[in-house]
């Protein structure tokens, strides 16, 4: 038989987690040492999932002095392009773009990078596990991705993810295919192709990363033709386990945004009747859903959610752990474990 923990992480993020290296990988570390001591013993692999758009916010490093007061991501922004106005420009005439946002994106991409690598890297070796490091908007790595050098390719900026093996190795980049409406096809990202999207193997086990949306059964509006389900992707090409990193910027416990009707559901009944859970039940191949869920609450940001891991077996799809609180507050930070094994 073989067996590997899979291990969901819902951290609580503040801005002083992001505003130096340090305190982002003391916060990391933290949150690995609580993994490790949940385990029961390190006799077999283990997979730690982080969600969704926690690398994304390293783009105020090193800016505490501009962003010191602002109450919105939109004020902490424009302070700082003001003080860059000139690096901007130049980034703007060197990929020939004319967004603010996306020349910001290309200007921090190399000290986002160096941190969320070297952090990540680092821990994947330290405590011997595996690693799917949430995910950042940046753009392709001219210079690959097993260095913490970087130069942006070209313009497109991507919701990317990273996955580092137990040695600190980056065994897979995955780029997110469906962009969330009113979300994230505001900032001007690229997304990415299906063509291009590739899983992973721990103990010959396959793994596929579906970044949050990705794992949905349907798309959220009808205004979506291009819409694709990589959950059931993953199931044709004989995936077994699915890591879904998650930031759902809208409030768990309301009205889902792009319900309509009488009777529209609150956004925790609507991720679970159309997303991965629900996408889960038509699967044949694929055993479990890993669901990490970002919590944060700054800069009039707010990310919301329950984390969970789903599984299918003979009698259907079960939860087989979930957080106990799902509001955005740091009583709400923690971790769920389950054993799976195979054979």
């Amino acid at each position: 038989m073989s067996c590997i923990d899979l291990i969901a992480i819902q951290p609580y993020m503040t801005l002083a987690d992001y505003l130096s290296p340090e305190a982002f990988s003391r916060k990391m570390d933290g949150l690995c040492q609580k993994a490790a001591a949940a385990r029961q013993g390190d006799d077999v692999p283990a997979v730690l999932v982080f969600p969704e758009e926690l690398a994304t916010f390293l783009g105020v490093l090193g800016r505490e002095d501009v962003v010191a007061g602002a109450k919105t991501l939109e004020e902490a922004f424009g302070r700082i392009g003001r003080r860059l106005l000139l690096p901007l420009a130049g980034q703007m005439a060197r990929y020939r773009t004319t967004s603010l946002q996306t020349a910001f994106f290309l200007l921090q991409a190399p000290r986002v990078w160096q941190t969320w690598y070297t952090t990540f890297r680092e821990l994947a070796r330290s405590y011997g596990v595996w690693i799917v490091a949430g995910s950042a908007l940046l753009p392709e790595n001219a210079l690959g991705y097993d260095t913490s050098l970087f130069r942006a390719a070209d313009r497109h900026i991507y919701n990317l993810s990273v996955t580092f093996d137990p040695v600190g190795r980056v065994a897979n980049v995955t780029r997110k295919v469906n962009l969330v409406p009113v979300h994230e096809d505001g900032l001007g990202l690229s997304a990415g192709s299906p063509a291009d999207w590739t899983g992973f193997a721990v103990e010959n086990t396959a793994f596929a990363n579906c970044i949050c949306y990705d794992a949905f059964r349907v798309p959220h509006t009808a205004g979506e033709p291009g819409f694709r389900s990589l959950l059931r992707e993953a199931d044709d090409r004989g995936v077994k386990v699915v890591v879904q990193p998650s930031a759902n910027p809208w409030w768990w416990d309301e009205p889902w945004v792009f319900g309509s009707g009488d009777n529209i559901p609150l956004r925790s009944q609507q991720w679970e009747g159309e997303g991965a859970a629900s996408a889960l039940k038509e699967c044949r191949s694929v055993d479990v859903v890993v669901n990490s869920m970002l919590l944060a609450s700054f800069l009039g940001l707010h990310f919301d959610g329950a984390s969970a891991i789903y599984v299918r077996d003979e009698d259907g799809v079960r939860v087989a752990a979930r957080v106990a609180a799902s509001l955005a507050e740091p009583a709400a930070e923690e971790l769920i474990c389950y054993r799976y094994c195979t054979g």
